[in-house]
């Protein structure tokens, strides 16, 4: 077997695979964890040659084998195996700032992720303004009330 990994979202990967020789299989069966030949998950994906797994960790590392079913449900040996680690969301912030001089930091990420809102007028010393977290929907927003006053400010996300 040749296994390849193709990232569908952040969460999740799509394996395919070359079809076993022979005309006697039936079907496939999709094995991972996270050690390497220690298969903590198995997936019998049927008579295809690819297979989608979903709600992987982010920033985890996956190993995946394949193995094929014959009509007498013998079962092959795994295929060469695959190792796959899962992107981490990189959040990004977006500034608007309202005619008053309101600082208004729109985040957007990994749903249900914290993070600590960073403020500094240089890009020397931070300071804390709060924590947000993500909404179901990868977003939240922060209002810097204390913007108006400043005639600059960075800011930053920094991860929990």
């Amino acid at each position: 077997f040749t296994l390849s990994a193709v990232a569908q979202t952040q969460c999740s990967v799509t394996l395919a695979w070359d079809p076993s020789p022979g005309d006697s299989i039936v079907g496939y069966n999709l094995y991972y964890g996270s050690a390497s030949r220690t298969y903590t998950n198995i997936d019998q994906v049927g008579d295809v040659t690819q297979a989608t797994v979903t709600n992987l960790c982010p920033g985890a590392t996956y190993y995946f084998a394949i193995t094929s079913v014959d009509a007498s449900g013998a079962e092959s040996d795994y295929s060469a195996e695959l190792i796959y680690t899962v992107p981490r969301a990189l959040a990004t912030l977006q500034l608007r700032v309202t005619p008053t001089g309101q600082a208004i930091l729109d985040a957007t990420g990994l749903a249900g992720q914290s993070y600590d809102i960073l403020a500094a007028p240089s890009l020397g010393s931070w300071t804390n303004l709060g924590t947000l977290t993500l909404g179901a929907d990868g977003t939240s927003e922060f209002i810097d009330s204390t913007a108006a006053g400043q005639p600059s400010c960075f800011y930053r996300l920094r991860g929990k």
